[in-house]
């Protein structure tokens, strides 16, 4: 469940990414919805992760590994699926060179890194661990600089 969360708080962060990034009002609107319904499928994994993590007595360092592995397995695959069938909608061909769904797939990217909200992806990722509210306070601030730093390169 811990895992799960890593993924909804990815897709939330990557639609408030795209929210943030777009001057379009009707773009804006759906990212906003789609991002919003991201957050709930977090509360809801995270609901259970709570339920199972008391039941089962996980302590801390597991939860930390379960993020952390999950982390580390996250692909750019997920975006270029979607991002393939933009441009077959957008072209009206089924079959898209390779090299050019890596182009735009690079290109959404770099506008994703620039506008991620690192602050609520932060949040979202240390909720799990049930840091005490000084700790977390004290963790989040050195990471969310981090995180913006490494973003932005």
């Amino acid at each position: 469940m811990a895992a799960r969360c890593v993924v909804e708080t990815g897709t939330a962060a990557y639609y408030r990414a795209l929210e943030l990034a777009s001057d379009e009002p009707v773009l804006r609107a759906l990212t906003r919805r789609i991002a919003n319904d991201e957050v709930r499928h977090y509360k809801h994994f995270y609901r259970f992760f709570n339920r199972f993590a008391e039941s089962e007595q996980v302590g801390r360092a597991r939860v930390l590994g379960a993020l952390t592995r999950r982390l580390l397995e996250i692909k750019n695959e997920d975006a270029a699926i979607a991002l393939r069938n933009v441009l077959r909608m957008e072209r009206g061909q089924e079959d898209i060179p390779e090299h050019e769904v890596k182009a735009l797939n690079s290109r959404v990217s770099a506008v994703v890194r620039r506008h991620l909200p690192v602050e609520m992806t932060v949040k979202m990722l240390l909720r799990p661990l049930h840091l005490h509210s000084s700790v977390e306070r004290a963790v989040r601030k050195p990471l969310v600089a981090v995180v913006s730093r490494v973003m932005l390169h």
